[in-house]
């Protein structure tokens, strides 16, 4: 009778976790389809104070950028994108992104931008509240490098979306198919 007892009780609190949300997929929160990725295991983090991360699309737009925390925070970032390293040609101006504060996976929507399939460019970030990057302990993303201020080779997690021409669907219904509708391509945010 003691193991039927423990059974129910054991069920019961998986039963608990499940329906509270542990072991629910996250909500999809990004459109288009993921063109570079790298959301590894992060074992460390950086502050966000005017650091980047290169990346080499196969694609030839970008339309979204993923960025882990080490952990929640509240603030506002300036987001660029350049062209070879931090300080080359801006393809996507300085623009303000304000960090939603109860999630670690930040998704940041872009204009629509083309860009050149093999060519190098740089994600780069600026915070003033103190949010840490997730990155990797070595340099593990053969397609870019991190730049922050001290030489240390390691890569920020990340990743990039584009548009592959999928028409957003309208999924929650408010009759606007727009970022928080799920659509065909699109990775959990």
């Amino acid at each position: 009778m003691k193991q039927k007892s423990d059974f129910a009780i054991i069920s019961i609190a998986l039963l608990s976790l499940i329906f509270s949300g542990f072991g629910s997929a996250p909500p999809a929160f990004a459109h288009g389809t993921i063109d570079q990725s790298h959301i590894i295991a992060g074992v460390g983090s950086a502050l966000i104070t005017g650091v980047g991360q290169g990346f080499t699309p196969t694609s030839d737009n970008i339309i979204g950028i993923d960025i882990p925390l080490a952990d929640t925070c509240a603030d506002t970032w300036i987001v660029s994108i350049h062209e070879l390293d931090v300080t080359g040609p801006l393809i996507i101006p300085p623009f303000p992104h304000v960090v939603d504060p109860s999630s670690t996976l930040q998704h940041i929507e872009i204009p629509p931008t083309p860009l050149t399939p093999g060519s190098l460019y740089v994600i780069e970030l600026s915070a003033s509240d103190g949010c840490k990057w997730l990155l990797s302990a070595t340099d593990t993303y053969p397609g870019g490098d991190a730049f922050i201020p001290f030489l240390i080779p390691f890569d920020f997690l990340f990743a990039t979306y584009y548009d592959d021409g999928t028409v957003p669907v309208d999924s929650d219904g408010d009759g606007v198919p727009d970022s928080s509708d799920a659509c065909p391509g699109t990775a959990p945010g």
